[in-house]
């Protein structure tokens, strides 16, 4: 009787269970939620893009999609949604600070699209739960700047939805936006020391400015500088500066402070000073503007990448008067300008003019010089007379600060043969000191020698000629005249 009972009992339990799951499925009640498990999203943004462009950010997420039930579809559980932002970072090597807004947008590029992406996975309406994988994208767009740093831009995102499943936010990524300005470095005089009136001179020390262009927001560069004469060791010369160190390099941009990490200000522009070693006294042993050049090479090894070089006129300190300086004029003994004198006539006086006032540092060259006067041309020589050939000027201290030297000297045209006047060309050559330098500077002179000698032969007009021989011609001719074709 138990044992009877007890089956019965087991049946009536089972037909009570399945009556009760076919009344759940027959009703029209509601659906349980379509399920997301093991939710995972990446953000793929492309690893550059140039200045001024647009680019895609691709979103893409995986889950495992649990089985529909049967009684329906909860659509709205198969969405995660994903808001991303642009963002900067000093995790972000290359991000240039100052460029981001407290938004945490950034100058340099934004968002042009919808910065929400909706993954929509597809329903799984089979009965094993399925892995699933959606996409969504977004534009980022670029901008122009003034600088010439690439960008490095972070890439965040915060995600939501997924019914019951947990959401994790995609791991950040960052991208690179090429900067299509090219950086630049120029060498400059410092226009506040050295000017057109006031440029560099022998024996004091030039000042030069290097700039960074477009300047730097963050990093920057290690610059070699080198100086060269004629191709050369510039001997005498050194470069040093601020941001220098001794071996000849300097640094530009931006710096880490010593034993940190954390960037510094740009220093977008550095003093660079060449000095010079020459003895004052007797200079570099000649008379000549040095051409010195600085140049700046990218790196601190070597000179693979010239940056930019810097040619310099150094002006001697024991330069002689310049051509222009060294002039003259003719007087005659009445104290009026001529410009031309008589072949054995009455001599003029020459006034010769050096000016000192060039090259040196206390304003003149005062060493003692000399004047030689010669022709320009050697076949000449025979044509005048000087009363001197050789002037000497006396030295002249600073404060003897005359720079016009006035001398008379008398010239006289010889007369000679020739026929018709002629320029006579002297030159006035200015020369100092031969321990110091040989060189000399050359002035010239040109005045008019008009000729004094009388033509003694005139030729005859036609008129007064023919009846000198015209007996003569008709001699030659016979009683007959010429014949046909015949001329004297």
């Amino acid at each position: 009787m138990n044992g009877v009972r007890s089956i019965f009992m087991r049946k009536g339990y089972l037909m009570t269970a399945l009556l009760a799951a076919v009344l759940l499925a027959a009703s029209s009640g509601t659906a349980w939620p379509q399920q997301l498990d093991e939710i995972s999203i990446v953000l793929e943004p492309p690893r550059t893009m140039g200045e001024g462009s647009d680019a895609t950010i691709t979103v893409r997420g995986t889950a495992v999609v649990e089985p529909t039930p049967q009684t329906g579809d909860v659509a709205s559980n198969r969405v995660v949604s994903v808001d991303l932002t642009l963002a900067t970072s000093d995790a972000v090597p290359g991000s240039t600070p100052g460029e981001f807004d407290e938004a945490g947008q950034v100058d340099d590029a934004g968002i042009v699209s919808n910065r929400r992406v909706q993954l929509v996975f597809a329903e799984n309406a089979r009965s094993t739960a399925r892995r699933r994988t959606a996409t969504g994208t977004i534009t980022v767009r670029s901008n122009e700047d003034a600088d010439a740093e690439h960008e490095r831009v972070l890439v965040s995102g915060a995600a939501s939805g997924g019914g019951n499943a947990p959401t994790p936010a995609p791991t950040p990524v960052s991208f690179t936006i090429l900067d299509d300005e090219t950086q630049t470095y120029v060498l400059t005089l410092n226009d506040r020391i050295h000017s057109s009136t006031n440029p560099p001179r022998e024996g004091e020390d030039i000042e030069v400015t290097l700039e960074a262009k477009p300047v730097h927001y963050e990093g920057g560069s290690t610059l070699t500088l080198h100086l060269s004469k004629g191709g050369g060791r510039a001997v005498g010369y050194a470069a040093t500066g601020e941001g220098a160190n001794s071996a000849g390099s300097i640094a530009i941009g931006t710096n880490n402070p010593a034993g940190g990490n954390a960037l510094g200000t740009p220093v977008n522009t550095r003093s660079i000073t060449i000095e010079q070693s020459h003895d004052f006294d007797n200079g570099d042993g000649n008379r000549e503007t040095d051409v010195i050049s600085l140049e700046a090479y990218s790196g601190l090894a070597g000179r693979d990448s010239l940056a930019d070089s810097l040619d310099i006129d150094v002006l001697d300190i024991h330069m002689l008067p310049a051509a222009s300086d060294i002039t003259a004029v003719a007087k005659d003994e009445d104290g009026n300008e001529v410009t031309e004198v008589m072949e054995g006539g009455d001599p003029v006086y020459l006034t010769i003019t050096v000016d000192r006032g060039r090259g040196s540092l206390d304003g003149i060259t005062g060493e003692e010089l000399t004047v030689d006067i010669r022709p320009g041309n050697a076949g000449q020589v025979a044509d005048y007379d000087l009363s001197e050939s050789r002037i000497v000027l006396e030295s002249r201290s600073s404060g003897q600060q005359t720079n016009d030297i006035d001398l008379e000297i008398e010239l006289s045209a010889r007369s000679d043969e020739d026929i018709g006047a002629e320029d006579l060309v002297l030159n006035l050559e200015v020369s100092g000191d031969s321990d110091i330098g040989t060189e000399s500077s050359t002035g010239t002179f040109t005045i008019s020698l008009v000729d004094s000698t009388m033509k003694q032969v005139e030729p005859k007009s036609e008129d007064e000629a023919y009846p000198a021989i015209m007996a003569a011609m008709e001699e030659a001719a016979g009683d007959d005249g010429l014949n046909p074709g015949e001329s004297f």
